[in-house]
């Protein structure tokens, strides 16, 4: 491969911040997966929350007072940007800011939110303002802002500190990484699993001890579990899939081979899965009815959340739910099951994707070895790992499976997934997020009746084809 361009503005902001598509890709920043909730109450459960524990496994050396980060001895500010907000952001300042700074005292970091204000991040680099460390990038960008000459490369700040990569799930370690350079860490994931209401389950004859296991099931449970009123509306919704980048891979697809270097968006098993997908756009009085129906739901992250309220009985989502259950709707906790997604036959079992917010320093910080000092305090399972747990959120090592805060069987479970081997990142390319752009594109086209699956998956994998060979020989990605 060519060396990448020098950055400029134009380049850099031509990488766009289009966010993740569908389901799958939601783990970004806020609760790992989930929009942010802008609730300022503590949760009800907070005094039984897993962080209450005090972790008894260290996954990386305990914290000390940085002792280079800032020789001369004058205090330095840092600016963190982070996409979280609202309690989130709260529970971020209490568990890594309070102790960062208490332990360097030479080192004052101030944390901003930018949810919503993702573009914010790329201009300021683009124009040389950036933030001393930002985690308000996800991890379908990161091998692209890479290439872009935007961030810092960390790789010998992590060889001369304490830090050990033996530590993180190795498919996580590796998804850090482009072109054999560490570009960011990450102390948040999530994993991607079918998640149901029993009590409805139970209410309609199914067994809430037996969670659906094929994609016949799941469409039986979903059928099962819709509720329509006598005009042929919906007032429940059982499930509707989304997000082909997530079912393409339960169903057992190949997103690109690395040999070759070819997308195949329009590998037989994607455009089944894209068909599957676009069958329940026919259901239930059709797409126009589904989607107006799906208009009401509430944000995820309130009361309002269509689970909560008992309008969607079952969804693809993270153990950050359990958060919001026992924050807003405690009696429901029991009821709310966790079961790895169902599978087709020739489909991977134990499937799941990840991405998630990425903790990098911006190319051009002023302080460089205390925005390190920052990045590495926090891998630290008692700061780090404080605030993963409290947003119920895992942390990306291995350590999770011995520590009491993850008790949860529902956290086992996703523990259980995300370290298997059906835990799926994102591509060595530096189009992930064009990519993930244009399979939702193709995704809303079939569903909506204006293109048939192989046809929009054919258009897909030239699309993004062109747009790879274009920046691997040099040219700024769109």
């Amino acid at each position: 491969m060519k060396s990448a361009p020098l950055l400029n503005r134009r380049r850099f902001l031509g990488l766009g911040v289009t966010g993740f598509v569908g389901t799958v890709l939601l783990s970004a920043c806020a609760s790992g997966s989930a929009p942010a909730t802008s609730s300022t109450s503590q949760p009800a459960s907070a005094s039984a929350s897993p962080s209450a524990a005090k972790s008894t496994v260290t996954a990386q050396p305990a914290v000390t007072p940085a002792t280079s980060a800032n020789a001369s001895g004058e205090k330095v500010t840092l600016t963190y940007w982070s996409g979280w907000s609202g309690l989130d952001l709260k529970l971020q300042s209490s568990t890594m800011m309070d102790p960062f700074n208490k332990a360097n005292p030479n080192i004052e970091a101030k944390i901003e939110t930018v949810a919503g204000q993702y573009q914010k991040v790329l201009t300021s680099i683009a124009a040389g303002t950036p933030p001393d460390v930002v985690s308000a990038v996800w991890l379908n960008q990161l091998s692209a802002m890479a290439v872009r000459n935007g961030l810092t490369d960390l790789t010998d700040y992590f060889k001369q500190s304490k830090l050990n990569s033996d530590v993180y799930f190795p498919n996580y370690w590796d998804q850090w990484h482009y072109n054999g350079k560490l570009w960011g860490l990450a102390i948040t994931t999530s994993t991607n699993m079918y998640v149901y209401n029993a009590t409805t389950a139970k209410e309609v004859g199914l067994d809430p001890e037996k969670p659906p296991k094929t994609i016949s099931d799941l469409d039986m449970w979903a059928d099962k579990m819709t509720v329509l009123d006598s005009s042929g509306n919906l007032k429940r919704l059982g499930f509707r899939p989304s997000g082909l980048w997530f079912w393409g891979y339960v169903f057992g697809a190949q997103f690109y081979d690395e040999k070759t270097q070819k997308i195949t968006a329009n590998d037989p098993k994607m455009v089944s899965a894209l068909d599957w997908i676009a069958s329940y756009g026919k259901k239930w009085g059709g797409i126009k009815k589904i989607e107006g129906f799906e208009s009401g739901y509430g944000s995820f992250g309130q009361p309002s959340n269509p689970f909560l309220t008992g309008i969607e009985a079952s969804m693809i989502t993270g153990e950050y739910l359990i958060l919001y259950v026992k924050d807003y709707k405690p009696e429901m906790d029991s009821e709310t099951r966790y079961a790895p997604a169902p599978f087709p036959e020739g489909g991977r079992d134990n499937a799941t994707t990840f991405g998630g917010s990425i903790f990098t320093i911006p190319k051009g910080v002023k302080h460089p070895d205390a925005s390190w000092e920052f990045v590495r305090f926090i891998q630290d399972p008692n700061i780090g790992g404080a605030f993963a747990i409290s947003i119920y959120n895992l942390q990306p090592v291995k350590s999770d499976f011995k520590d009491k805060r993850y008790s949860d069987s529902r956290i086992q479970l996703g523990l259980k997934i995300e370290s298997g081997d059906h835990a799926f990142g994102v591509l060595p390319i530096p189009v992930n997020e064009f990519y993930s752009q244009k399979l939702g594109e193709a995704e809303s086209a079939v569903i909506h009746g204006q293109n048939n699956s192989k046809a929009a998956l054919d258009q897909v994998t030239k699309t993004v084809q062109d747009e790879l060979d274009r920046v691997l020989k040099g040219g700024a990605s769109q």
